[in-house]
């Protein structure tokens, strides 16, 4: 291969690695796992600014959540939805102090503290 050659190759495939880099870097934070860490930093932050209508209706979401609750990861079972549920503790606690909802906030304490959480994280999904 020429030099001509090489440069205009590794000028393409520059080219094509910023365009994909481009294309690619926004969606990474898009996952579940991104999430899990963001929305309790927004409601600890106040990045969430809600009127009265939507505060209304995000405290009976969270209220729902503790009022169904019947014992070990039991839940009312509501329409098809499985009884047994593992709630998402890393959002519960945040979610009832953004709320000040202190049932909820003792419910993830609890939920963490029968499944040992701390010391066995991953324990509590395998239910």
């Amino acid at each position: 291969m020429t030099k001509k050659l090489i440069m205009i190759l590794g000028l393409v495939l520059s080219s094509m690695l910023m365009k994909a880099q481009a294309f690619f870097v926004p969606f990474p934070k898009a996952g579940d796992k991104y999430w899990q860490k963001q929305v309790p930093v927004a409601m600890r932050n106040d990045y969430i600014q809600l009127g009265n209508l939507y505060q209304k209706k995000l405290e009976n979401m969270g209220r729902f959540i503790t009022t169904m609750y019947i014992n070990d990861l039991t839940f009312v079972n509501f329409s098809d939805a499985q009884a047994q549920n593992v709630p998402n503790i890393n959002i519960l606690f945040p979610y009832g102090a953004y709320l000040q909802n202190e049932q909820m906030m003792q419910l993830e304490v609890y939920v963490a503290k029968k499944y040992l959480y701390m010391q066995k994280p991953s324990e509590l999904y395998r239910k």
